[in-house]
């Protein structure tokens, strides 16, 4: 039975993380079946698997630079294989007490009032105490799992990241979207990850399938220093059905409907990949893994990408950390994870920054879309490129109270000969430090070009929370995040889309009602 009501109480306006960002291993599930750092880290409950808790939140929201009273309801209920973190968060104008409208005037909106809806069946027979992450369990090797989650997603990957890579749809606060999210795994020999970004209108679709031909033939070990090897085969790819190819003008200016959403003519985007995993395996504190991906944007470029991975773990299981290594080899019309952390914006507007902008010089309007971006790019001529990543763990407890109190993740990517299509992500969390404090953060910039224009926080994607228990039942909250809307004026048009800020501070109550 728990008693917090968990991190959805966090994230009860937008940020909702079954991904790396909010307290999940870094290098999460969606990454195929080897991506565990440790063993189960996670807190399991084998006996009581009926709980229902309570609670609410009461503070304050700053948007649009208007300040807002930000009063949430909510419920975490589990029902055996049934989980639920009911929310039903508002905003009321401080000068006129009105509802914000653009919160509830769109039929996707609503699925706020289920903000993490999940079925998950094991055979090991254990239930996660979900705390409202929204998160894939962390299963055995040998286990036969299945996950099905209903929520909002922020940093997702599928397979090695090379064609959808850090993909979130909580980046415009004005537009709530709750993506249905699988996984499953047969003992070690098949496993699958696939994504709907948004239930109501689905626009992106991905998977992968992965295959290890030769699980049968490998026994499981207690000895420290055993060694295997280890071969999988993964498919993925990951489509854009709606994928914008132009917006829509009259006399020169972007129209929008009556919902504030752009108006643009559609032609679908779709990558698919294939990629052979080679891991050795030292005991319990050593793997090393090569991989070869070989990708293709239908109807434009190519690309392979080679990475190599070492991971390294405390042989008591303190900590874990994992180094990637990337060369990348790309023609100039294909562009590397196409599916990104800003993919939710780019789609439609490509060009947000000075960088990006330049990148699309010569495009002719006034908004591009990352489609029209990715058509006028030239054929024949191939890059070379790298990603580098550095990721880390740090676990606490044993048993069935072992958990992560902080990860951290970091990487660089960019392409030689190109301009102003860099990547920069770095992430911390803490979790539960002492008890009752978590602080998580995540800082990503696209489209760079210098070094030095990585730190440029113009439109660039910012998220902060922090989280202090000070009570068994009360709990503080800052949430912060700088995040993308599209100023539209009285007669329906737009110049486009402009990055600003969200700040919320609550005070919280959860009690078990059990």
């Amino acid at each position: 039975m728990y008693k917090r009501l968990g991190w959805l109480s966090c994230v009860a306006m937008s940020w909702l993380v079954p991904g790396s960002v909010m307290g999940q291993s870094i290098w999460h599930a969606s990454r195929g079946p080897s991506v565990n750092l440790a063993a189960a880290d996670d807190d399991f409950d084998n006996g009581e698997t009926y709980d229902v808790d309570m609670g609410a939140e009461i503070g304050f929201a700053s948007l649009d630079h208007i300040t807002y009273l930000a009063p949430t309801v909510a419920a975490d209920i589990r029902l055996n294989l049934f989980q639920m973190a009911f929310r039903a968060p508002l905003r009321f104008h401080m000068t006129n007490w009105t509802l914000r409208e653009q919160d509830w005037d769109e039929a996707s909106d609503f699925f706020r009032l289920g903000q993490c809806v999940r079925i998950d069946w094991s055979n090991e027979g254990s239930f996660q105490r979900e705390r409202g992450q929204c998160r894939p369990w962390r299963v055995v090797k040998d286990d036969y799992y299945v996950s099905t989650r209903l929520a909002p997603v922020q940093d997702f990957t599928l397979g090695h990241g090379t064609i959808l890579n850090g993909f979130s749809n909580t980046l415009d606060p004005n537009h709530f979207q709750s993506a249905l999210v699988t996984d499953f795994q047969l003992h070690e020999f098949v496993s699958g990850h696939f994504i709907v970004d948004n239930v109501t209108n689905p626009n992106l679709i991905g998977g992968t399938l992965s295959l290890q031909p030769f699980a049968y033939e490998q026994e499981a070990t207690e000895q420290l220093y055993e060694e295997s090897n280890r071969i999988h085969v993964q498919l993925t790819a990951a489509s854009d059905v709606g994928a914008p190819q132009r917006v829509l003008t009259a006399l020169g200016r972007p129209l929008t409907d009556g919902h504030d959403n752009l108006l643009y003519s559609q032609n679908p985007v779709t990558v698919v990949g294939a990629d052979l995993q080679w891991r050795y395996i030292l005991g319990d504190q050593i793997n090393f893994e090569l991989h070869a991906d070989t990708n293709y944007i239908l109807n434009h470029g190519a690309g392979t990408h080679a990475q190599a991975l070492f991971i390294y773990k405390h042989p008591d299981g303190l900590w874990s950390w994992r180094g990637v290594g990337e060369f990348r080899y790309v023609a100039r019309n294909y562009i590397p994870n196409y599916f990104d952390s800003y993919y939710f914006i780019q789609r439609q507007q490509f060009n947000l920054t000075a960088q990006s902008s330049a990148a699309s010089e010569g495009v002719g309007d006034t908004i591009v879309t990352k489609q029209q971006y990715l058509d006028s790019l030239p054929r024949g001529e191939w890059d070379a490129g790298y990603y580098m990543a550095l990721e880390s763990e740090v676990y606490a407890g044993e048993g069935a109270e072992r958990r992560v109190v902080a990860n951290g993740r970091v990487y660089i990517a960019d392409n030689v000969g190109r301009g102003n299509d860099g990547q920069f992500l770095v992430s911390l969390g803490l979790h539960r430090i002492g008890g009752n404090f978590d602080v998580t953060a995540l800082y990503s910039r696209q489209n760079w070009n210098l070094l030095r224009d990585i730190f440029q926080l113009n439109n660039t994607l910012v998220k902060v929370l922090v989280r202090w228990d000070f009570s068994d039942s009360f709990y503080l909250l800052m949430n912060y995040g700088r995040i993308w809307q599209l100023f539209v004026d009285s007669g329906g048009s737009t110049v486009g889309y402009q990055s600003n800020n969200e700040l919320t501070f609550s005070l919280g109550y959860s009690g078990d009602v059990n």
